[in-house]
Protein backbone atom coordinates (compact mmCIF):
# COMPACT_ATOMS: atom_id res chain seq x y z
CA UNK A 1 0.00 0.00 0.00
CA UNK A 2 2.55 2.27 0.85
CA UNK A 3 4.84 1.62 -2.36
CA UNK A 4 1.50 2.75 -4.30
CA UNK A 5 1.28 5.86 -2.33
CA UNK A 6 4.89 6.96 -3.09
CA UNK A 7 4.18 5.59 -7.05
CA UNK A 8 1.19 8.03 -7.10
CA UNK A 9 2.97 10.83 -5.00
CA UNK A 10 5.80 10.58 -7.54
CA UNK A 11 3.82 11.01 -10.24
CA UNK A 12 1.56 14.05 -9.38
CA UNK A 13 4.74 15.91 -8.47
CA UNK A 14 6.32 15.36 -11.82
CA UNK A 15 2.97 16.30 -13.57
CA UNK A 16 1.82 19.43 -10.86
CA UNK A 17 5.75 20.52 -11.98
CA UNK A 18 5.23 20.77 -15.39
CA UNK A 19 1.91 22.98 -14.75
CA UNK A 20 3.34 25.12 -13.08
CA UNK A 21 5.86 25.68 -16.15
CA UNK A 22 3.49 26.02 -18.20
CA UNK A 23 1.53 28.45 -16.04
CA UNK A 24 4.28 30.61 -15.50
CA UNK A 25 6.15 31.22 -18.87
CA UNK A 26 4.46 33.45 -20.47
CA UNK A 27 3.89 35.84 -17.80
CA UNK A 28 6.24 37.48 -16.98
CA UNK A 29 7.76 37.73 -20.49
CA UNK A 30 4.88 39.97 -21.59
CA UNK A 31 5.28 42.64 -19.07
CA UNK A 32 8.82 42.95 -20.03
CA UNK A 33 7.67 45.70 -22.67
CA UNK A 34 7.74 48.89 -20.78
CA UNK A 35 5.45 50.06 -23.96
CA UNK A 36 2.80 47.43 -23.35
CA UNK A 37 -0.06 47.76 -20.73
CA UNK A 38 -3.17 45.95 -20.59
CA UNK A 39 -5.60 48.47 -20.30
CA UNK A 40 -4.94 48.89 -24.16
CA UNK A 41 -6.33 46.02 -25.00
CA UNK A 42 -9.98 47.17 -23.56
CA UNK A 43 -9.22 50.81 -25.09
CA UNK A 44 -8.57 49.28 -28.40
CA UNK A 45 -11.49 47.07 -28.01
CA UNK A 46 -10.02 43.77 -27.55
CA UNK A 47 -12.18 41.83 -25.03
CA UNK A 48 -10.47 38.75 -23.82
CA UNK A 49 -6.88 37.75 -23.46
CA UNK A 50 -5.80 34.23 -24.44
CA UNK A 51 -2.74 32.17 -23.41
CA UNK A 52 -1.70 28.57 -24.78
CA UNK A 53 0.93 26.54 -24.02
CA UNK A 54 2.36 22.98 -24.42
CA UNK A 55 5.64 21.01 -23.29
CA UNK A 56 6.70 18.30 -21.47
CA UNK A 57 8.47 16.49 -18.56
CA UNK A 58 10.87 13.81 -17.34
CA UNK A 59 12.44 12.27 -14.45
CA UNK A 60 14.79 9.71 -13.43
CA UNK A 61 11.99 7.50 -12.16
CA UNK A 62 10.65 6.57 -15.49
CA UNK A 63 8.14 9.31 -16.03
CA UNK A 64 7.45 11.48 -18.81
CA UNK A 65 4.53 13.58 -19.30
CA UNK A 66 3.09 15.81 -22.20
CA UNK A 67 0.67 18.34 -21.98
CA UNK A 68 -1.31 21.20 -23.87
CA UNK A 69 -3.48 23.32 -23.07
CA UNK A 70 -5.11 27.03 -22.63
CA UNK A 71 -7.01 29.80 -20.47
CA UNK A 72 -9.06 32.73 -21.70
CA UNK A 73 -10.11 35.48 -19.64
CA UNK A 74 -11.71 39.19 -19.68
CA UNK A 75 -9.16 42.07 -20.79
CA UNK A 76 -7.47 44.44 -18.57
CA UNK A 77 -6.18 45.40 -15.14
CA UNK A 78 -8.30 44.45 -11.53
CA UNK A 79 -10.22 41.28 -11.11
CA UNK A 80 -11.27 39.49 -14.01
CA UNK A 81 -13.05 36.11 -14.40
CA UNK A 82 -10.61 32.85 -16.19
CA UNK A 83 -11.65 29.65 -17.87
CA UNK A 84 -9.22 26.71 -18.94
CA UNK A 85 -8.73 23.54 -19.92
CA UNK A 86 -5.73 20.85 -20.16
CA UNK A 87 -4.80 17.76 -21.39
CA UNK A 88 -2.67 15.44 -20.51
CA UNK A 89 -0.74 11.91 -21.68
CA UNK A 90 1.59 10.40 -19.24
CA UNK A 91 3.82 7.67 -19.28
CA UNK A 92 5.52 5.70 -16.53
CA UNK A 93 7.15 2.37 -15.18
CA UNK A 94 4.33 0.10 -13.93
CA UNK A 95 6.68 -2.12 -12.38
CA UNK A 96 6.78 -5.91 -11.53
CA UNK A 97 7.24 -6.63 -15.15
CA UNK A 98 4.02 -4.32 -16.32
CA UNK A 99 6.48 -2.77 -18.62
CA UNK A 100 5.10 0.90 -19.63
CA UNK A 101 1.61 2.46 -19.28
CA UNK A 102 -0.16 5.35 -20.94
CA UNK A 103 -2.73 6.99 -18.52
CA UNK A 104 -4.88 10.22 -20.32
CA UNK A 105 -6.56 12.79 -18.43
CA UNK A 106 -8.61 16.00 -19.01
CA UNK A 107 -9.16 18.81 -16.51
CA UNK A 108 -11.43 21.79 -17.27
CA UNK A 109 -11.08 24.50 -15.11
CA UNK A 110 -12.99 27.97 -13.39
CA UNK A 111 -11.85 30.83 -11.86
CA UNK A 112 -10.47 34.10 -11.80
CA UNK A 113 -7.74 36.29 -10.70
CA UNK A 114 -6.44 40.07 -10.06
CA UNK A 115 -4.42 41.74 -12.85
CA UNK A 116 -2.04 44.52 -12.93
CA UNK A 117 0.54 46.01 -15.64
CA UNK A 118 3.50 44.42 -12.54
CA UNK A 119 2.27 40.68 -11.61
CA UNK A 120 -0.91 39.02 -10.89
CA UNK A 121 -2.59 36.88 -8.51
CA UNK A 122 -5.07 33.89 -9.16
CA UNK A 123 -6.66 31.13 -7.82
CA UNK A 124 -8.93 28.21 -10.10
CA UNK A 125 -11.11 25.18 -9.30
CA UNK A 126 -11.28 21.98 -11.95
CA UNK A 127 -12.37 18.49 -12.07
CA UNK A 128 -9.61 15.83 -13.61
CA UNK A 129 -11.49 13.35 -15.96
CA UNK A 130 -9.02 10.11 -16.06
CA UNK A 131 -9.72 7.55 -18.52
CA UNK A 132 -9.01 4.42 -16.40
CA UNK A 133 -8.58 4.08 -12.67
CA UNK A 134 -4.93 3.78 -11.83
CA UNK A 135 -2.60 3.99 -8.66
CA UNK A 136 -1.02 7.06 -10.04
CA UNK A 137 -1.99 10.49 -9.61
CA UNK A 138 -1.63 13.39 -12.58
CA UNK A 139 -2.68 16.45 -13.98
CA UNK A 140 -4.06 17.99 -10.84
CA UNK A 141 -6.17 14.98 -10.14
CA UNK A 142 -5.91 11.08 -8.59
CA UNK A 143 -5.83 8.06 -9.93
CA UNK A 144 -9.54 8.28 -10.20
CA UNK A 145 -11.23 11.23 -11.41
CA UNK A 146 -11.59 14.27 -8.91
CA UNK A 147 -11.85 17.54 -7.79
CA UNK A 148 -8.59 19.72 -8.30
CA UNK A 149 -7.96 23.72 -6.84
CA UNK A 150 -4.57 25.93 -7.49
CA UNK A 151 -3.36 29.50 -6.54
CA UNK A 152 -0.86 31.31 -8.50
CA UNK A 153 0.81 34.45 -7.80
CA UNK A 154 3.29 36.32 -10.34
CA UNK A 155 5.85 39.69 -9.84
CA UNK A 156 7.81 40.95 -12.12
CA UNK A 157 7.40 44.46 -11.35
CA UNK A 158 11.51 44.38 -10.52
CA UNK A 159 14.66 42.51 -10.50
CA UNK A 160 14.50 39.54 -10.21
CA UNK A 161 11.12 38.37 -11.47
CA UNK A 162 9.31 35.66 -8.97
CA UNK A 163 6.77 33.63 -9.12
CA UNK A 164 4.81 31.04 -6.47
CA UNK A 165 2.27 28.43 -6.95
CA UNK A 166 0.65 26.23 -5.11
CA UNK A 167 -1.90 23.17 -5.85
CA UNK A 168 -3.77 20.92 -3.99
CA UNK A 169 -5.40 17.29 -5.33
CA UNK A 170 -7.95 16.36 -3.56
CA UNK A 171 -8.72 12.83 -4.74
CA UNK A 172 -4.83 11.60 -3.43
CA UNK A 173 -4.95 14.40 -0.76
CA UNK A 174 -1.72 15.70 -2.55
CA UNK A 175 0.18 19.49 -2.10
CA UNK A 176 2.72 20.65 -4.60
CA UNK A 177 4.38 24.14 -4.49
CA UNK A 178 6.95 25.63 -6.34
CA UNK A 179 8.88 28.73 -6.50
CA UNK A 180 10.78 30.27 -9.42
CA UNK A 181 13.50 33.66 -9.62
CA UNK A 182 14.63 34.61 -12.67
CA UNK A 183 16.84 37.88 -13.39
CA UNK A 184 17.28 39.34 -16.73
CA UNK A 185 21.12 38.98 -17.89
CA UNK A 186 21.12 39.87 -21.55
CA UNK A 187 19.68 40.24 -24.28
CA UNK A 188 19.49 37.14 -27.07
CA UNK A 189 18.18 37.85 -30.56
CA UNK A 190 15.05 39.37 -30.54
CA UNK A 191 14.02 38.65 -26.74
CA UNK A 192 15.55 38.62 -23.76
CA UNK A 193 17.67 35.79 -21.44
CA UNK A 194 16.96 35.19 -18.13
CA UNK A 195 18.66 33.10 -15.58
CA UNK A 196 17.53 31.79 -12.17
CA UNK A 197 16.63 28.87 -9.54
CA UNK A 198 13.94 26.65 -9.59
CA UNK A 199 12.49 24.94 -6.31
CA UNK A 200 9.62 22.56 -5.74
CA UNK A 201 8.18 21.02 -2.61
CA UNK A 202 6.00 18.28 -2.55
CA UNK A 203 3.99 16.17 0.26
CA UNK A 204 0.96 13.37 0.73
CA UNK A 205 -1.05 14.46 3.06
CA UNK A 206 -2.01 11.51 5.20
CA UNK A 207 -1.21 8.97 7.71
CA UNK A 208 2.34 7.54 6.01
CA UNK A 209 2.26 9.41 3.34
CA UNK A 210 5.25 11.32 1.21
CA UNK A 211 7.48 13.82 0.32
CA UNK A 212 9.78 15.14 -1.87
CA UNK A 213 11.60 18.60 -3.05
CA UNK A 214 13.29 18.80 -6.29
CA UNK A 215 16.23 22.24 -7.74
CA UNK A 216 18.02 23.44 -9.59
CA UNK A 217 18.93 26.30 -12.38
CA UNK A 218 16.09 27.85 -14.62
CA UNK A 219 16.63 29.64 -17.87
CA UNK A 220 14.17 31.48 -19.91
CA UNK A 221 13.87 33.09 -22.94
CA UNK A 222 11.11 35.42 -24.23
CA UNK A 223 10.26 38.04 -26.84
CA UNK A 224 9.51 40.59 -24.42
CA UNK A 225 5.98 40.43 -24.97
CA UNK A 226 3.84 37.34 -25.92
CA UNK A 227 5.93 34.26 -25.91
CA UNK A 228 8.00 32.63 -23.18
CA UNK A 229 10.25 29.68 -23.26
CA UNK A 230 11.15 27.76 -19.54
CA UNK A 231 13.74 25.40 -19.30
CA UNK A 232 14.50 23.97 -15.42
CA UNK A 233 16.14 20.48 -14.40
CA UNK A 234 18.52 19.70 -11.60
CA UNK A 235 18.21 17.20 -8.63
CA UNK A 236 15.32 15.67 -7.04
CA UNK A 237 14.83 14.22 -3.66
CA UNK A 238 12.07 11.49 -2.61
CA UNK A 239 11.32 9.67 0.36
CA UNK A 240 12.16 5.74 0.54
CA UNK A 241 13.94 6.21 -2.76
CA UNK A 242 17.12 6.79 -4.11
CA UNK A 243 17.79 10.99 -5.70
CA UNK A 244 17.84 11.18 -8.92
CA UNK A 245 17.10 14.33 -11.77
CA UNK A 246 14.07 15.95 -13.39
CA UNK A 247 14.00 18.14 -16.23
CA UNK A 248 10.83 20.42 -17.42
CA UNK A 249 10.09 22.24 -20.75
CA UNK A 250 7.36 24.51 -21.30
CA UNK A 251 6.35 27.40 -23.95
CA UNK A 252 3.54 29.49 -23.82
CA UNK A 253 1.98 32.53 -26.23
CA UNK A 254 0.17 35.22 -24.48
CA UNK A 255 -2.45 37.57 -26.10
Amino acid sequence: MRNGIIRMSRRAGTVLGVLAAMAIAAAPARAQDDIYDEDQDEIAGRPINWTVYGGAAFDGYETNIQIVGGSVRLAGSGFRPMVGVSVYRLGYDAGLGGGSTDVYAVNPSIGGGYFTPDGQVSAMVGYSIVNEDSPVSFGGGGGESGLTTAVQGLYWGASPDVEAIAAYSWEPEYLWTNLVAVQPVASLGEGTLSVGVDGIYEEQMIDNGFSAYSVGPAVRWSNNRNLGVTLSGGYRDADSRDSTWYLRIGAAFYR
